[in-house]
């Protein structure tokens, strides 16, 4: 999710290159808060700024005014690039998993690799998305699978992943949920971490 400090350093840069005009008699508040009421909920603050300075930096060709939704169409690019050429040298992973935990694993993933994260943290997203999924599946036995990964592709926003706020402070092994014994990893721990993507997934509005 973006926000409001990044969506007004967008802003920033926009007014600075005249791809953005902010006269004497805008509020410029009233246009952060625009900004970041269209942009707030799919983009990232990451992404938010590398798409303004590729705008900026006219690598995002732009004619007139840039608006929006030219940020988002501009964060949408960047996104599929990075998702492109990683999967040129590295594939979606794929681990002991059945066709739908991979579908589940895939989409966590690629979200982080769009997201311009490090393919351990891509991992970890991955794993996370799976653990999300089940716990879903859990409570709704009787949902079709493909209607689960829908909403799970929906979920998986800036706005919405449940585990963004702390999965990349978790080591990959302890999302696994099943420790090896051996490398020193604490089962009550494993159990612990699960517990509290089950509980975010289940705070979390899913989109029906």
């Amino acid at each position: 999710m973006s926000s409001k400090q990044a969506v007004a350093a967008a802003l920033a840069m926009l007014t600075e290159c005249g791809l953005v005009k902010v006269g004497p008699e805008d509020n410029l508040a009233d246009k952060v808060n625009v900004w970041h009421l269209v942009l707030g909920d799919v983009v990232s603050d990451g992404v938010l700024k590398d798409a303004t300075l590729a705008v900026c930096r006219a690598v995002e060709k732009q004619y007139g005014v840039v608006t929006p939704r030219d940020l988002m169409a501009a964060a949408e690019r960047l996104r599929k690039d990075r998702i492109r050429e990683v999967c040129k040298r590295t594939p979606v992973p794929v681990g002991d998993r059945d066709a739908v935990d991979q579908c589940a694993y895939a989409r966590g993933w690629l979200w982080a690799v769009g997201e311009g994260l490090t393919l351990e943290e891509a991992d970890r997203n991955g794993l996370a998305a799976v653990m999300c999924y089940k716990a879903v599946e859990g409570r709704e036995p009787e949902t079709r699978p493909e209607r689960l990964l829908s909403r799970l592709s929906e979920a998986i926003k800036p706005d919405r992943v449940p585990w963004v706020g702390y999965v990349n402070k978790i080591p990959a092994k302890q999302l696994t949920g099943v420790p090896s014994g051996d490398e020193g990893v604490d089962p009550a721990q494993v159990e612990a971490v699960k517990a509290k993507l089950r509980a975010l997934t289940n705070s979390h509005a899913v989109p029906e």
